[in-house]
């Protein structure tokens, strides 16, 4: 049998994959065909193409008896994400600075006491000047409302967000000195 073509044990091992994942990557690697054969027999053959969307309808069938709540799970997740939420990032601006470390050649001796002497070791090290803090307050996009809920879906931005880009991004600086 030459790889790649349309026989029926091909197309019985990519549905059988489908039905069980819901993936096409799953469904062409089962059959043993590249990614561009399996969209090209979608195109050139009708009734694989609707076999495909069979399985898929079985996997998203299997999904929903074995996992009842998923429905309310996934409108949980929308709804998450279209609340606002706020991350914040904390960064730190360092600087070399020579310091005194302990030199292992004088082990009698303490670090006060090598300093002392002037027999420690100087080393450059990295010392925090300045802490930033950034938040910034995110929050769904129209466009991606839109494209999740449809155009004449109830759903209006929080208040604060009349940019005309509809960005849902605010920016807020905090900066601490003397860390």
């Amino acid at each position: 049998m030459a790889k790649g073509k349309y026989t029926p044990e091909i197309v019985g091992d990519i549905l059988f994959a489908i039905a069980q994942t819901g993936r096409d990557g799953d469904g062409y690697t089962a059959g043993g065909i590249a990614r561009w054969t399996f969209y090209a027999w979608i195109k050139k053959h009708p009734e694989f193409k609707e076999q495909v969307g069979s399985a898929k309808r079985t996997w998203r069938y299997k999904l929903f008896r074995d996992d009842p709540g998923i429905v309310q799970k996934a409108r949980q997740r929308l709804i998450e994400h279209l609340d606002p939420f706020t991350e914040t990032w904390k960064s730190v601006k360092c600087e070399p600075e020579l310091v005194d470390v302990y030199n292992m050649e004088y082990p009698d001796l303490t670090l006060e006491e090598q300093i002392f002497s002037k027999l420690s070791l100087k080393v450059e090290k990295m010392v925090p000047v300045e802490e930033t803090l950034k938040a910034v307050t995110r929050q769904a996009s129209p466009w991606a409302v839109q494209m999740v809920l449809g155009k004449d879906n109830n759903y209006r931005p929080p208040p604060g967000d009349e940019s005309p880009g509809g960005s849902g991004i605010e920016t807020v600086d905090f900066k601490f000195e003397d860390v």
